[in-house]
């Protein structure tokens, strides 16, 4: 049949076209919709500075490396508003979906590329990655393109020089983006020594001397910039943060962290996942099938597992999120496809496991967009303070901790204040102490000069208690509502508790 290779390329790319226009009509419209959390409120006050200071608030503030921010910096010339800052994100993950089922082929050719593709267009992980404006979709994107690079220049059969070339730039490229991707370069460098490939060895040693020489100066960043994410009490132990590692690596797959199903019906989950993939192995070894693929595979996950979690134990606990590891997903799903192909004519067990990791995906999706916003939902939070018959112009709203009052400006709509509790945070020097609140005098000082004649504001309590080991305050803030406040109406939203307050009468 001489034209079916040219109709099967077809198909081919019919079916990534297809996934790629479900991941867009995903992931555009959130980006519209969604709110802006604190996150991309810091990235959007760091790409709206011009460049030199993009530079140096990136490595000293951001505490991070500075490409993606110097990207953002040239993509908001056009446009400098929240939606097209996320649009940089959607075409990253776009690139993804379109990129990565052809990476994967490389290393598992028994998979349909619609395959790979659909499931990294619906997988939660890159689609929360895509509508923020943040690096994580530039990250993913990066990943995907080490790992193929990789396959062409040092472990596919006929190495190319030209691919060895892009691939140091890239991986330069990706130091610059984030530290992280580190642990990719030196997985797939021990992949090609467990290989016993010297001769592709020494070349990509030589290639790693140069993207080290590239990235000399970055480097010289590092030391304090790892000590700032330290966190301020006892450090997660090695074994443990090795472990969650490895669950951030099945979650990344699977969407664990994010499913609605309880304990049972995760483990069912996990039962058919790896029962396919394990039923998938022993048949290859049966029929002494080559897994040499899987063991490349392997070696680069495991040493990227390993390398999040030490980087887990001598930093903290929050260092390390699911969002992190996003460099993970492209190589996890490689492998996960690798195992479930590993025997010959394993479609069955392939379309257990896609089954279930797109049925995973789905109620993550579900779980998490709904209401078509993200967590938390600054703007309906907002919304629902801005509708309240009872709001007056002079009513600050009090925001706790003081890290939230990044992003509501960007949804606020009345003329009211934001009063960020206890102080403004910094946007030169990360330090979590400073949004501590320490004292009820401290909580005094902020709200005094704010609030209005009738003593009235609104508070928005957020969640979170602590970051980086340090207790934000919120044993003080309780007691000082207690002695100084009335609540005259109060709402527990989503992650948000509202609380419409009056100063109390009589000797403070």
């Amino acid at each position: 049949m001489p034209y079916a290779r040219p109709t099967q390329r077809l198909a081919r790319r019919r079916g990534l076209l297809a996934a790629a226009a479900v991941h867009l009509a995903l992931t555009i419209p959130l980006a519209a919709l969604c709110s802006v959390d604190v996150d991309e409120a810091y990235s959007l006050a760091t790409s709206g500075l011009p460049f030199g200071h993009v530079l140096h608030r990136a490595l000293t503030f951001e505490l991070q490396p500075p490409l993606y921010f110097l990207a953002l910096h040239a993509w908001r010339v056009v446009d400098g508003g929240v939606f097209w800052a996320r649009l940089l994100s959607v075409a990253c993950a776009a690139g993804v979906v379109l990129l990565a089922p052809g990476v994967i082929r490389r290393f598992v050719p028994s998979v349909p590329g619609a395959v790979a593709a659909a499931l990294l267009a619906v997988n939660p992980v890159l689609v929360w990655a895509a509508i923020t404006a943040r690096g994580y979709a530039a990250i993913a994107l990066l990943s995907t393109l080490l790992l193929g690079l990789a396959h062409r220049a040092f472990l596919g059969d006929a190495p190319r020089a030209r691919a060895a070339i892009a691939y140091g730039v890239t991986a330069a490229a990706a130091l610059h983006t984030q530290y992280y991707l580190g642990f990719l370069l030196a997985g797939l460098g021990l992949a090609l020594v467990a290989a016993g490939r010297w001769r592709a060895v020494g070349a990509y040693a030589l290639c790693m001397l140069a993207v080290a020489a590239l990235s000399t100066p970055l480097f010289l960043y590092t030391g304090a910039q790892m000590a700032a994410h330290t966190t301020a009490g006892a450090k997660p132990g090695l074994a443990g943060s090795v472990a969650e590692a490895a669950r951030h690596a099945e979650s990344l797959v699977l969407s664990m962290h994010a499913v609605s199903f309880g304990r049972a019906g995760r483990w069912v989950a996990r039962l058919l996942f790896w029962g396919a993939a394990a039923w998938s192995v022993a048949g290859a070894l049966r029929t002494r099938a080559s897994l040499a693929n899987v063991g490349v595979l392997a070696g680069v996950a495991a040493t990227m597992v390993a390398g999040y979690g030490v980087a887990r134990s001598l930093t903290s606990v929050e260092a390390m999120s699911m969002r992190h590891t996003v460099a993970l997903l492209v190589p996890a799903l490689a492998l996960t496809l690798a195992l479930l192909t590993a025997r010959p004519g394993a479609a069955r067990t392939l379309a257990v496991g896609a089954l279930v990791a797109v049925v995973m995906s789905a109620d993550a999706l579900w779980l998490d967009y709904r209401d078509l916003d993200s967590n938390p939902p600054h703007k309906a939070i907002v919304a629902w303070v801005e509708a309240r018959p009872d709001l007056r112009p002079e009513q600050p709203l009090l925001v706790f901790p003081a890290e939230s009052a990044l992003a509501l400006p960007y949804h606020v709509t009345v003329p009211n204040r934001v009063v960020p509790l206890p102080v403004p945070p910094s946007l030169t020097v990360y330090d979590p102490r400073s949004d501590a609140i320490t004292s009820e005098a401290a909580l005094e000082a902020a709200v005094a000069p704010a609030i209005g004649p009738s003593g009235e504001a609104w508070l928005l309590w957020y969640s979170q208690r602590s970051f980086l080991g340090v207790d934000l305050g919120s044993a003080v803030l309780e007691r000082w509502l207690d002695r100084a406040f009335d609540v005259v109406e109060q709402a527990d939203l989503e992650d948000c508790r509202v609380l419409h307050l009056r100063r109390r009468a009589g000797p403070r």
